[in-house]
């Protein structure tokens, strides 16, 4: 698995085939958020973002009011688009089949440091939901969580913030925190 924030993919993805073609196990799954820049005069079109090998998945690349995420899974994942009535949180979701009727979602998500209350709540729901969804046993979220009083490595906050609130919804989901 790879994860980054990019500010613009558009511009790098050359550069991100090149580092890709490097490592002698490529990832299966790479999360990229903010992949247009900031004041986009014209929106890209999925194709402009295809990698050789992957499935790319997106929901926001073609909005304005967006700054885009890309999640790439290996083709051989045979990764399928997950909607299920989610909150409306700027993230993208796949499914990927596993052995008999197992599963495992696989979602990339983008938060804003100038999130408003409803769209932190919105993503404290959509972690619970999924979490809690019976059609999946395995969950893996990646994304850039614009908390800024988090101790990422303690999991630990102040109290009555934002911040508290996501955390809550990570430890009731029974959700390991990975920096």
């Amino acid at each position: 698995m790879l994860f980054t924030n990019d500010d613009c993919l558009i511009n790098k993805r050359s550069a991100l085939e090149n580092l890709l073609s490097q490592y002698s196990e490529i990832p299966d799954v790479i999360g990229i958020v903010e992949v247009k820049p900031e004041n986009c005069k014209k929106l890209p079109i999925i194709s402009e973002f295809q990698i050789k090998g992957y499935d790319t998945h997106d929901v926001t690349v073609d909005r304005r009011d967006r700054r885009g995420i890309i999640l790439y899974t290996d083709e051989w994942l045979k990764a399928s688009p997950y909607y299920h009535d989610l909150p409306g949180l700027e993230s993208v979701w796949v499914e990927v089949r596993l052995r008999a009727n197992d599963k495992l979602l696989i979602g990339c998500i983008y938060c804003s440091p100038t999130s408003s209350i409803t769209n932190n709540e919105d993503l404290n729901q959509q972690i619970r939901m999924l979490s809690t969804n019976v059609i999946a046993m395995h969950i893996l979220i990646m994304g850039d969580f614009k908390y800024l009083n988090i101790n990422w490595k303690y999991g630990t906050t102040m109290p009555s913030s934002p911040e508290l609130s996501f955390l809550d919804a990570v430890n009731d989901s029974y959700l390991p925190v990975l920096e």
